[in-house]
């Protein structure tokens, strides 16, 4: 794997980090069960993703790879928006399900940049994987939009 692969690997990880965080702060917000428990399980889903992608990068690290991976800065994707956080309960649901389909959308969309600028194949195959996740997270979330 090059270093420029590393690096998305690493943005990669920093995103479903960021995301799994993102939504774990939504399930805490939300009083309705059922909504605060679809935020949970995305979290688990993203942290999933994260160890998936952490499990590569362990895989097919060369000498070395780690302490440069540990100590190479990159700025993270920024595909999580945190601004409403701590105003969430501002925003009616409806808002808040169109807000995560934007960054599914966006994750979808940075996965699939990902793809076209690598030439790993565990790392395609890999991203594959995660662009199909963030496309069902995408539907899902439009489900539950279009139903309220």
């Amino acid at each position: 794997m090059n270093d420029k692969e590393l690096e998305l690997l690493k943005k990669a990880m920093m995103n479903e980090d960021d995301g799994a965080e993102y939504y774990l702060a939504q399930s805490q917000q939300w009083h309705e069960k059922q909504v605060s428990e679809n935020f949970k399980q995305l979290s688990e889903e993203e942290s999933l993703h994260s160890k998936w992608l952490r499990e590569l990068f362990d895989f097919k690290k060369s000498f070395g790879d780690e302490k440069i991976f540990t100590l190479t800065k990159v700025e993270k994707p920024r595909i999580y928006d945190w601004s409403d956080i701590r105003k969430i309960s501002d925003m009616s649901i409806k808002d808040v399900f169109k807000k995560a389909m934007a960054m599914e959308e966006a994750s979808y969309e940075y996965y699939e940049s990902i793809k076209a600028s690598s030439s790993d194949k565990d790392l395609i195959d890999l991203l594959d994987i995660l662009i199909e996740w963030e496309i069902e997270h995408f539907k899902s979330f439009r489900d539950i939009y279009e139903s309220l």
